[in-house]
């Protein structure tokens, strides 16, 4: 583009934005003076952006006052789109204000939404109260007011500091370099302070750029309209100005490819600083001439961004993040109360907290180290440590010291009984405190490393100083946002586990908060014989809320993974909540990678990848449909049955409908060999098969998935049998079995969930059934109205029922997921809280004991027997506690199943069930039912006689095959 091109172009750029010179005897006093601005705003038109936008400033934003309904002041607005941008963005309340009432008066027009309130005001003597905003922001008011009277510029920091209220945010985009010095300085008296927390640089816009290469052309306080009557001129500054710009964006390309290179954007951040801490301008690349007197040059490609707090201590009204006794974890909050006095138990715990968005019977009154702020994170730094760091690393060393150490994921209470320097990997030997000396051999007596110790003693070497264990993944670790919508404390408490935050009331809670919104995700499911669909409203992209939206719709769709099976996911909906559950959940490597890897298997075709695939219109979603599927319902003749579990075989030979052999054998599923297992299930049923004259027939069940044609695909009863030997002597072991044991007789396995819905149909004689065997797991299935099986999987105890981000993992998983029905509806829901509950159980039963971490059964089967025989002892009453707690489960876990199935009639079957605790558990359950979920307060709860409920579903079982 030459000249003559370029300066009509100019012309009405100058035209538009370029105001009314003064006389050059006071050039930069100018931008302080009222009249100047009014001049401005009245003869320019459409919008105009010095500094930086909104979009080059979200990560600053979104990282410490991300979108919210909080009250917003944006100073010395100007005819900027910015308060606008902010309100896109998800911020709900902006007061913008300009001492120009020609600017505010075309910016309300120009933006006459709710949420934006414009209002002409001296920057300088605020009309609001104090304390009255949590986020102030200005982009260059400060350096306007810097180029008059300094006192005009540090009253417009008092005043902002005074509106903000306590632990409040002021992002500050400024081009001066005074601004540090003056916001230090303007607060001398105020009693306060500012806490920087971040500082980075942001561009400039174009037309700034433009503008300052203009300037550079013209000896100091020349008015710029003399620029704009010199084509060569005009032609030079957009040369300079272009030359500027492609050198911004190549330094912003050149520290992301390093970033990238060093695979972490953390590495981009810090060239940043090493950026910041340059005096801008001393590229000759980008400077038109020096200043004299040392100045900068005025064409600057960029400027500042800083990120400060309002700091005065801990006030009433503050909002910060406080610890939850209840769970150990932070949750934001407001600081209600603070007690001054001296007396010994409020000086321990001085401040009161109301947690956002509970009620006020959860507020307490806590120490200061259970308070996060990071607008008071400088003076905790400046606190003098309780020891110093040389001592504490001797203390370490000390025979006797107590301390915490790891054992399969979980951390408790230790002590050092010696220590080598010769070990280095694991130097300290450990005991673990509360366990009798007869168990410290193998698993109480541990040889550690750094590592897996935890204590303020210690500081282990290297870069994170943490416990080397491998942190979970992205998608897997629930955000801020999503505690905030999804952590719902329930009105029936389990009296032994006060974290438990079920995940139906996660549901209704989003739902609610989420009821307006026009945004929706909606997947897909396809299986061999089916398809799930589900839809679900989420929160608009790039907003705080919608990282809850993804998270939840990761927990959804692996409850509906397990409940059906699928072969793939096909999504739509909000770009980038796909792309995360495409690439941080349901990929290698992401939050559900053990579903990815496992759903192949399930389906039977191990060798077909599990694919994930985002399609463009919602019209692409197959739609959902089911297979029913019709089994036999009559035992007549003479049958074998068995039910293989995760801590026993049981077997029962049946005569005509009538059960006249039935037995339990205990059996070790970890075992690697499929012989063991081969072995041990025809010798179960060979003595099954003393008690019949023959055999019609042998039907089975087992956990896990079985084709149609008797094949073991995937069963998590051989966890541990290699893949190779798996597909070649496991995939058939059922048929094997059949054939030597009776011949050619009719023969047929299904997953023991359904099984225990049949049993509930024939037991109950009608449809709509869910039942649930309470055994080393939670065995499940449903029956519809026509007593028929949908076709579905039924592993629930795959599926997550506790949204507590401390909650309990499980073996099965391998760690994979918190919360999973395994740990809450099976005997290890009662085993875990058998000590918690009164019960006196040997140390390596008390869990998180190693020996109750593991995929084993016989411990927590002889855990369970012992929790009955307490039962039965004067005990009860805290025995109780035990079962109150897991009928609490139940209660929850019911109600998040009637999502998916109408349920009219549940049977409750499994040695979890028996005796009197089963009746306690029920009752508990039918509470929770009637308090939080009245609409189906009407199930019908069935339980049968105790030898039922251990072999309820080897008699389905044996009616399943058809005798020709």
């Amino acid at each position: 583009m030459d000249a003559d091109e370029l300066q009509p172009l100019l012309l009405r750029y100058s035209l538009r934005h370029a105001a009314p010179e003064p006389e050059p005897a006071a050039p930069q006093q100018r931008y302080a003076s009222q009249d100047f601005w009014d001049a401005r705003f009245q003869d320019s038109e459409g919008l105009f952006d010095w500094y930086a936008t909104y979009e080059e400033l979200r990560d600053a934003f979104e990282e410490f006052c991300p979108p919210s309904r909080d009250k917003v002041l944006v100073v010395g607005c100007g005819n900027s789109a910015f308060s606008a941008e902010l309100l896109v963005a998800g911020y709900g309340d902006i007061t913008s204000i300009d001492i120009s009432s020609a600017a505010i008066e075309k910016m309300r027009k120009q933006f006459p939404q709710p949420g934006l309130t414009w209002r002409a005001m001296d920057c300088t003597q605020l009309a609001f109260g104090a304390d009255s905003f949590r986020l102030a922001c200005d982009k260059g008011t400060l350096d306007a007011l810097m180029s008059g009277a300094r006192d005009s510029a540090q009253q417009m920091v008092r005043e902002v500091w005074r509106v903000l209220e306590p632990g409040g945010f002021f992002v500050l985009v400024s081009h001066s370099g005074r601004r540090l010095p003056l916001l230090r300085e303007s607060l001398g008296e105020a009693g306060g302070a500012w806490r920087c927390l971040e500082r980075r640089k942001a561009r400039l816009s174009p037309q700034a750029t433009f503008i300052n290469a203009l300037r550079a052309s013209l000896a100091p306080g020349r008015p710029l309209a003399e620029a704009f009557q010199n084509p060569e001129v005009l032609q030079k500054a957009a040369e300079d100005a272009r030359a500027a710009l492609k050198r911004m964006a190549f330094l912003d390309a050149f520290r992301l490819f390093k970033a990238r290179k060093r695979g972490a954007r953390k590495d981009a951040d810090a060239e940043e600083k090493e950026v910041e801490s340059e005096e801008v301008g001393s590229d000759p690349k980008l400077a038109i001439r020096q200043e004299p007197e040392g100045e900068k040059s005025r064409l600057q490609p960029f400027c500042s961004l800083d990120v400060f707090a309002r700091v005065t201590g801990h006030e009433v009204g503050m909002r910060l993040h406080a610890m939850y006794k209840g769970d150990s974890e932070y949750y934001p909050a407001q600081i209600t109360n603070i007690n001054n006095n001296k007396g010994l138990k409020k000086k321990r715990t001085p401040v009161k907290v109301h947690y956002m968005g509970y009620g006020e019977e959860e507020d307490a009154w806590l120490p200061l180290d259970m308070l996060k702020c990071k607008a008071l994170k400088g003076q905790e730094e400046a606190k003098p440590a309780k020891a110093a760091a040389p001592k504490a690393k001797a203390k370490a060393k000390e025979k006797g010291m107590r301390l915490q150490a790891e054992a399969d994921g979980k951390y408790w209470s230790a002590e050092v009984v010696a220590v080598s320097l010769k070990r280095k990997g694991a130097p300290v030997k450990v005991t673990y405190i509360g366990y009798d000396k007869q168990y410290d051999a193998p698993g109480n007596v541990e040889w550690l490393g750094a590592d897996r110790l935890r204590s303020k003693a210690i500081v282990p070497k290297g870069k994170d100083g943490g416990s080397g264990a491998s942190p979970a993944a992205f998608g897997a670790v629930m955000p801020m946002p999503a505690k905030k919508l999804l952590l719902v404390k329930p009105k029936i408490k389990a009296p032994l586990d006060p974290g438990f935050c079920p995940l139906v009331l996660a549901k209704h809670k989003y739902l609610e908060a989420a009821k307006e919104c026009k945004d929706k995700l909606t997947f897909a499911l396809p299986r061999a014989d089916g398809c799930a669909r589900y839809a679900l409203p989420v929160f608009p992209d790039g907003t705080r809320d919608a990282r809850a939206s993804a998270y939840l719709a990761g927990v959804i769709i692996q409850e509906i993974m397990w409940q059906r099976s699928a072969s793939g996911l096909i999504m739509h909906g909000p770009p980038k909540i796909c792309k995360f559950l495409q690439t941080k959940c349901f990929a290698k490597g992401g939050a559900y990678e053990f579903e990815v890897m496992s759903m192949p298997k399930v389906c039977g075709t191990p060798d077909s990848p599990f694919e994930v695939k985002v399609v463009e219109n919602e019209s692409d979603i197959p739609e959902a449909f089911d297979t029913p599927q019709v089994c036999g319902k009559d035992a007549g003749g003479c049958r074998l049955a068995f039910d293989l579990g995760k801590s026993d075989i049981k077997t029962v030979a049946v005569k005509d409908n009538e059960v006249v052999y039935s037995k339990e054998t205990e059996w070790d599923v970890t075992n690697p060999d499929p012989q063991y297992h081969y072995d041990a299930i025809l010798a179960a049923l060979k003595i099954a098969k003393e008690s019949l004259p023959k055999v019609d027939a042998i039907g089975g069940s087992a956990t896990g998935t079985v084709s149609g044609k008797n094949e073991a695909t995937w069963c998590d009863i051989f966890p541990n049998v290699p893949p190779d030997v798996y597909k070649e002597k496991v995939v058939d072991i059922f048929i094997r079995l059949g054939k030597e044991i009776a011949g050619d007789v009719p023969l047929k396995v299904i997953n023991d969930g359904e099984v225990t819905a049949l049993a509930a149909v024939q037991k109950i004689k009608d449809g709509n059934v869910m039942g649930i065997s309470m055994g080393s797991s939670e065995g499940a299935g449903y029956a519809n109205k026509e007593g028929n099986l949908m076709g579905w999987i039924s592993e629930l105890c795959y599926v997550r029922l506790d949204l507590n981000p401390k909650a309990p993992t499980d073996p099965w998983s391998k760690g994979a997921h918190r919360g999973l029905s395994h740990m809450y509806l099976g005997q290890r829901g009662t085993t875990k809280l058998a000590a918690k509950g009164g019960v006196e159980v040997p140390a390596n039963l008390k869990y998180p004991h190693p020996d109750m971490c593991t995929i084993k059964h016989e411990n927590h089967a002889q855990c369970l027997k012992l929790i009955q025989e307490a039962m039965k002892s004067d005990k009860e009453a805290e025995v109780t506690k035990i079962y109150e707690t897991v009928g609490v489960y139940l209660g929850y876990a019911l109600a998040q199943y009637c999502e998916f199935y109408t349920i009219e009639h549940v049977m409750i079957l499994g040695r979890v069930s028996k005796g009197k605790g089963g009746d306690i558990m029920l009752d508990t359950a039918k509470k929770v039912l009637e308090a939080e979920f009245p609409q189906f307060a009407n199930i019908t709860f069935h339980t049968a006689d105790d030898h039922f409920k251990a072999v309820g579903q080897c008699i389905a079982a044996a009616a399943l095959p058809e005798i020709k």
